[in-house]
């Protein structure tokens, strides 16, 4: 491990004057905390500066690394480059947290490593369980026209949605959760009726096959929509979830007989 970097007194100071202006931090909050500070309080290179010389110094330190690949995103313009470097190391660190990189990834072309991102995050190891995942790979794969692919990122939400519908608590937080939930599986839903309708040769085939896997988890018990888990909801949500289920329901149909 290289040696820890000592910063100037007057450096640190002036950190922690500002980071004594946001409510609720510590003195002692760490680096990265610190390096936020800075970025809130509108000094975004200060925080990417501390970052970087941070990082440096502290290979391990996932928390830096990761807020570093942030910031850097939020600099105008943008480092994404360096942004990607910060997230891989992150996720070298924390697997699970390939989220950023793999947006990054795509946002500077990089398609096939996004791609490979993306699949580490909801493939069959599953290093991660958050569902924005699979929800950001559907929309990557739909956008550009992997409609194979997207198929097993459909699969890949409905069993997180799943999860959630589960294992979610019974208070706000879970709440949350399943709103949010619900809203990525309604914009997964109006994604695949985008394509239906566009009228693709192959669109018909893929929107099925999509439709029929949520129908084949609900049979198998990792559905979303399984009325055993909807009958355990507050009342007020399950009206919107069994609509949900009519919808794809109703789009399975269409894609099956050609009526949308």
């Amino acid at each position: 491990m290289p040696k820890s970097r000592t910063y100037p007194s007057s450096r640190l100071d002036q950190l922690r004057a500002l980071a004594e202006k946001v409510d609720g931090l510590p003195l002692s909050a760490g680096p990265h905390l610190l390096a936020k500070s800075l970025a809130e309080a509108g000094d975004v290179p200060g925080g990417v500066a501390l970052l970087r010389c941070y990082s440096t110094d502290h290979p391990d330190d996932f928390p830096s690394h990761y807020e570093l690949g942030r910031m850097l995103e939020r600099l105008k313009p943008p480092q994404t480059d360096e942004a990607i470097v910060a997230y891989a190391v992150a996720r070298a660190l924390r697997p699970a947290t390939g989220h950023e990189l793999a947006h990054a990834l795509a946002r500077r072309g990089r398609d096939e490593e996004a791609a490979a991102v993306f699949r580490g995050l909801v493939g069959p190891s599953h290093p991660s369980f958050d569902i924005r995942d699979a929800a950001c790979y559907g929309v990557f794969l739909k956008e550009r026209s992997r409609l194979d692919e997207a198929g097993t990122a459909s699969h890949a939400l409905i069993v997180a949605a799943h999860r959630i519908i589960r294992d979610a608590p019974a208070d706000t937080a879970g709440a949350r959760q399943r709103s949010q939930a619900l809203a990525y599986l309604k914009a997964e839903l109006a994604g695949w009726s985008r394509i239906l309708d566009s009228g693709r040769p192959t669109a018909r085939g893929h929107v099925r096959r999509a439709m029929e896997g949520w129908k084949i988890s609900e049979r198998l018990g990792y559905s979303p929509f399984e009325e055993r888990l909807l009958a355990q909801l507050p009342e007020a949500e399950r009206g919107a979830w069994r609509a949900l289920r009519n919808e794809a329901e109703s789009l399975l149909d269409s894609a099956r007989n050609g009526d949308h």
